[in-house]
């Protein structure tokens, strides 16, 4: 007979593979580059490159995020999403954002926010096709100056 810490055990263990290998499945998972000639920005400079790169982790998917501003300045950003809704922290996150909240759409759509020390910096919505080969990001924000913003990203699947 197995003892009942031991199944718990067991289950939590199982649980967590389990999550891994369905975000194993996720078409996001990879690592994504910035198609400059094929994305759109509207009130904001866009980047000189962005990269992403999705890892499944047993909480929900992990994000890093690296950019070289127009400036030149590199930026890198890394955070769990938990498609949960409810706002979780972000590391080396900037001015721009402090936490993200998330909810999956559908297999291939994903909605959320930025947040910046509690109040929405950009809500984005972000769409991988179906053949799994572009992912693009609509964002609507607003700068600390209160002058709003509306980028179109357009990702390649390296």
């Amino acid at each position: 007979m197995v003892a009942p810490k031991m199944m718990l055990a067991l289950v939590v263990v199982m649980l967590s593979i389990s999550a891994v290998l369905m975000a194993a499945n996720d078409p996001s998972v990879g690592t994504w580059k910035l198609n400059l000639a094929k994305s759109k920005y509207t009130g904001v400079q866009g980047p000189k490159s962005n990269i992403n790169i999705f890892e499944p982790t047993p909480e929900g998917m992990k994000v890093t995020v690296r950019i070289v501003s127009a400036e030149g300045k590199e930026n890198s950003t890394e955070r769990i999403e938990i498609y949960d809704g409810i706002p979780h922290p972000m590391k080396g996150a900037g001015p721009g954002g402090t936490a993200v909240s998330v909810k999956r759409i559908d297999p291939y759509t994903v909605e959320g926010d930025q947040l910046a020390n509690g109040k929405v910096s950009f809500h984005f919505i972000r769409t991988v096709s179906k053949d799994g080969k572009t992912m693009t990001v609509k964002v609507k924000g607003t700068l600390a100056q209160g002058q709003t913003y509306d980028e179109i990203r357009v990702f390649d699947k390296q």
